[in-house]
């Protein structure tokens, strides 16, 4: 099961979220003993849908060398982006997932949660919420900056430790500010890098989140590889190595209706 990375990963489920939720691949098989178990969710809101061509590549790069069979579907790209509902729904109480590490593949345009996040507990050990967030307006700097810095204090509050493959321009704000905080870990990719890019990247993001601390630099792939990969036509060869590392995963080309996520509280 391990990574060329060395980093040794085991996802117990993946999820599929826009602004619904639906569970796509899970294993009944316990994790390895001393390897926390992992969940990776899967942004599939219609503005994933200029990343299709990166969108299956980033989820094969993360599960590659995993327990994960690769023989799943992600839902044709539609509807809006409820991350942090859909976060909030696979760590409530009853989930038993407080404590894992989540990775995430998106575009982070989260336009959905209105509502207060859970961020500690006081010394009567009730939980204290957040001020009131709204994820769907036009947020200027100071705004924004409290509304991740309430995401993150959620985060540690439920002793999440968060992964994300990150694709895309609009990502950026979200990136900044989630940055430089213990146990997030972060990796920005173009939605054209070449599979070898991906995979190096997402090696890259694995081994640092199972080492722990702080990342202090964003990974991405260097300009000079993205010029050298637009230079060159793709050959046979890539695209015999794109298939195998691809397998059975694919994204549909038609919509299906998935369960509804819980609504917000």
């Amino acid at each position: 099961m391990p990574t060329s990375s060395g980093a040794l990963v085991f996802f117990e489920k993946i999820y599929a979220f826009n602004h619904t939720l639906q569970l796509i691949w899970s294993t009944n098989e316990p994790a390895p003993e001393g390897i926390t178990a992992s969940i990776l969710m899967v942004d599939y809101s219609l503005s994933m849908s200029k990343h299709k061509k990166a969108l299956d590549m980033a989820v094969a790069s993360i599960v590659e060398g995993t327990n994960v069979d690769k023989k799943f579907t992600v839902p044709e790209p539609d509807g809006e982006t409820a991350m942090v509902q859909a976060i909030e729904e696979i760590m409530s109480d009853d989930g038993g997932n407080t404590g894992k590490t989540v990775y995430l593949v998106g575009d982070g345009c989260e336009n959905k949660k209105v509502g207060t996040l859970p961020i500690g507990s006081n010394s009567e050990q009730n939980i204290v919420q957040s001020l009131e967030l709204d994820f769907t307006a036009c947020l200027g700097e100071v705004e924004a900056a409290r509304h991740y810095r309430a995401l993150v204090d959620c985060f540690k509050f439920k002793r999440i430790t968060l992964v994300m493959l990150a694709l895309g321009e609009t990502v950026k704000k979200l990136l900044k500010g989630l940055a430089n905080t213990k146990d997030i870990y972060l990796a920005h990719l173009d939605y054209d890098e070449d599979i070898d890019n991906m995979m190096k990247i997402a090696d890259q993001v694995k081994k640092m989140a199972c080492r722990g601390g702080t990342q202090t630099t964003l990974i991405e792939v260097p300009e000079a590889d993205k010029i050298l990969f637009r230079q060159n036509a793709v050959n046979t060869q890539t695209q015999q190595k794109l298939k195998g590392i691809l397998d059975g995963i694919s994204v549909e080309t038609s919509c299906r209706a998935p369960s509804r996520i819980s609504k917000p509280k």
